[in-house]
């Protein structure tokens, strides 16, 4: 599904806070993005939960290519 940036950005987050795993690879087959764009979208994440401190951080498993949010309470 070709969506733009907002669309993708909420899909991704909407994944993250209902606390399933985001998968790299199945996400940009999903929204039809490059390795950057997908780069640039959890970058925007992280950096929208940082700015407006809600106790939650976008971890990242190098070893499966996975994304999963914690909570930090």
């Amino acid at each position: 599904m070709k969506v733009n940036k907002k669309q993708g950005l909420l899909y991704i987050f909407d994944l993250l806070i209902n606390n399933q795993i985001v998968n790299k690879k199945r996400i940009k087959n999903d929204l039809e993005i490059e390795d950057y764009s997908f780069y640039r979208y959890m970058q925007e994440l992280r950096a929208f939960l940082s700015n407006f401190y809600l106790p939650y951080e976008i971890k990242y498993n190098r070893a499966k290519d996975l994304y999963f949010l914690t909570n930090n309470k």
